[in-house]
């Protein structure tokens, strides 16, 4: 019964954004806001993640309120969406937008760190439950899409209201296997923070996360740029969403034989490969090619990431590393990529911007070439003593 509840936590949470992000900037583009609107209230939640995330998460971490601040903050999300859907000016939906991005903010953070808990010892089996994740979000962007497509423009908001709804019920019934934390929370903030092994591992995951986001922005530009339709370009997300599951799968036994550092490293070289691909598709083709790296690239730096967070952190800072560690990738990163990457897209063409890709991949596999596991291994014995 716990598994199912596990399982039903990850589907439904995923599926809530699944229903609903991919179509957001539809809703406000037939709104009536420009562009630069679109752009800012796009940008926002990454600004907003950026600090709010790794706040909430310290809080719950400080306070032991993770069992409690969970539900509270999914109910608050799906509260803040509806308001976004019911603003009727910019000034009202930016506020919405803003209110949104703080409540949802640590909520992956917080999820994660629900599952690592219930896991316990099994920690590297998280990528099974993150497959449902998967395939919820898939599942939710092709339901809502399908339901839009017959004119129920709303669809993806009361999707997402549902489907959140339920993830919060699950959250609220996963029971924890063990108390979270012991000792000073600050001590255990400063000791994590200030090793060597920490900063690695946040500059590796920043630099391979300017990678990703390159591809997860600019992609579709650069399939239209081959000259691929609409229809050859959702063939390549779905092939991207259908690489998960084998690779969501198979991330528990690579990190039990490898190690997270190991699997780490793979992922970005991985990165590095999908985004040379893309920097020569001399045809559409190709893309679709790169799009099936997806699995080893994302999903396998996604689970290698939260599996080597957690065993860094410490029972204090569990949902503080997993709120760092989402804030790097799509706070930080997410950010300067989306901002920096459209200028470079437009100054330096497609194939200059993949290869600055591919080159900060690199770099990233360097840089987790030289974590050592025994470290963070002996950090997490120490304070949870």
């Amino acid at each position: 019964m716990e598994s199912v509840l596990a399982a039903s936590l990850c589907f439904f949470f995923y599926a809530a954004p699944g229903s609903l992000i991919p179509y957001l900037n539809i809703h406000y583009s037939r709104s009536g806001f420009s562009m630069k609107q679109v752009g800012a209230l796009a940008m926002l939640p990454s600004l907003v993640n950026l600090f709010a995330g790794p706040l909430w998460a310290g809080i719950a971490d400080a306070l032991n309120l993770h069992k409690k601040l969970l539900p509270l903050l999914m109910a608050l999300s799906i509260l803040f969406v509806l308001l976004i859907y019911a603003a009727d000016s910019f000034l009202l939906t930016i506020s919405a937008v803003l209110l949104y991005a703080i409540a949802h903010a640590p909520v992956t953070a917080l999820v994660n760190t629900c599952l690592l808990v219930w896991l316990g010892e099994k920690s590297s089996r998280f990528g099974h439950f993150r497959l449902w994740g998967s395939l919820g979000f898939g599942g939710g962007a092709w339901l809502v899409g399908s339901i839009m497509e017959s004119g129920y423009s709303w669809a993806g908001f009361a999707a997402y209201a549902l489907f959140m709804a339920l993830g919060a019920l699950c959250a609220a019934l996963l029971p924890f296997n063990q108390p979270l934390h012991s000792g000073s929370y600050w001590r255990s903030a400063h000791e994590v923070f200030a090793r060597r092994e920490f900063r690695l591992f946040i500059a590796g995951v920043f630099l391979v996360g300017l990678s990703f986001i390159f591809i997860h922005q600019y992609f579709p530009l650069s399939m239209q740029r081959a000259g691929a339709g609409e229809g050859l370009i959702r063939l390549a997300f779905l092939l991207g969403s259908l690489s998960e599951v084998p690779f969501s799968w198979m991330s528990a036994r690579l990190i039990d034989r490898f190690s997270s550092r190991r699997v780490l490293a793979f992922a970005t070289v991985a990165f590095v490969l999908r985004s040379l691909i893309i920097a020569w598709m001399v045809a559409p083709p190709l893309g679709l090619v790169a799009q099936m790296l997806h699995g080893a690239s994302f999903t396998l730096l996604w689970t290698s990431g939260v599996t080597y967070s957690d065993r860094i952190a410490g029972r204090r800072l569990r949902a503080s590393l997993q709120a760092v560690f989402d804030s790097t990738v799509f706070g930080l990163a997410g950010t300067l990529g989306a901002l920096f990457g459209g200028v470079l897209f437009g100054s330096l063409g497609s194939r200059n911007l993949f290869l600055l890709g591919a080159a900060f991949a690199l770099l990233s596999a360097l840089v987790f070439s030289r974590l050592d596991m025994a470290q963070p291994e002996q950090v997490r014995v120490q304070q949870t003593d």
